[in-house]
């Protein structure tokens, strides 16, 4: 799941669930990423939760910051 604004979207879920980030990254000019979401220039920060037992990760797409979400 992409979100549009990350930082609000972590702020909600540690008030909401008190889970922990225990990484946060930013990924660009990066040939793996480009393959993967099969396209060029592909820029993203990602939060990684720690809820429990397993991992959660939230990215972020720098190209969907101005999009019009309805």
């Amino acid at each position: 799941m992409s979100v549009k604004n990350l930082d609000k979207t972590v702020a909600f879920y540690q008030k909401a669930t008190n889970v922990e980030v225990i990484e946060r990254k930013t990924i660009r000019n990066n040939i793996t990423a480009d393959s993967l979401f099969a396209t060029t220039n592909v820029e993203l920060e990602v939060a990684v939760f720690n809820s429990h037992q397993m991992l959660f990760e939230l990215p972020e797409f720098k190209r969907n910051a101005n999009a019009n979400i309805k």
